[in-house]
């Protein structure tokens, strides 16, 4: 059997006047219906701390789909998705991912590994889901309008505070560019 056609779509998600549950449940939504038109399964980027994406790859590799993701700004929308993924849209549970594009680090990077390697891993990360057939959401809010929503707020102050821990303007551009370069190509 061929493997689907996957794909990365530019998914508008606006944060005004929403809460986290708001914000999951359109997700959720999107993902049935992409899921429900042969889509093998649906992502959605997410700008995530190195442990974090760590995390979220080693539970996606062992068969998992609870990534107990947390925090604030997208990480609450991020937990909101997962506590529905458990009852309402249990349906899902192995067929949404959360698909982190690292924007900072608030550890040691491992041994020979720096920001530019991580976010090359990261873009590949993508194009691996896509190649197995999986549709990309590429999350855009009214923040960053003329751009995916990743390495904003959060990691721009940490990456003054940090640079050699965060995402420079250079790799902020790359992943930019990438990110609209797929979704040209699958349109």
């Amino acid at each position: 059997m061929a493997v689907p056609q996957g794909s990365f779509v530019p998914f508008e998600l606006t944060f005004q006047g929403k809460t986290a549950d708001d914000q999951a449940r359109a997700i959720l939504s999107e993902a049935k219906t992409r899921i429900n038109a042969g889509s093998h399964g649906v992502g959605i980027t997410y700008s995530a701390n190195l442990g974090q994406t760590q995390l979220i790859r080693q539970i996606y590799a062992n068969g998992g789909w609870n990534t107990h993701t947390g925090g604030a700004n997208q990480a609450s929308v991020m937990t909101a998705m997962e506590t529905l993924e458990a009852s309402e849209f249990a349906d899902l549970q192995t067929k949404i991912r959360i698909v982190p594009i690292t924007t900072m680090n608030y550890g040691d990077f491992p041994f020979g590994t720096t920001m530019n390697d991580v976010v090359v891993e990261d873009l590949a990360a993508i194009r691996c889901l896509i190649a197995a057939g999986w549709t990309i959401l590429g999350w855009i809010n009214e923040a960053r309008s003329d751009h995916y929503a990743v390495g904003g707020g959060v990691a721009k102050q940490y990456y003054v505070d940090y640079p050699d821990k965060a995402l420079s303007p250079t790799q902020s551009a790359i992943i930019q560019a990438e990110l609209s370069r797929l979704a040209r190509a699958s349109s």
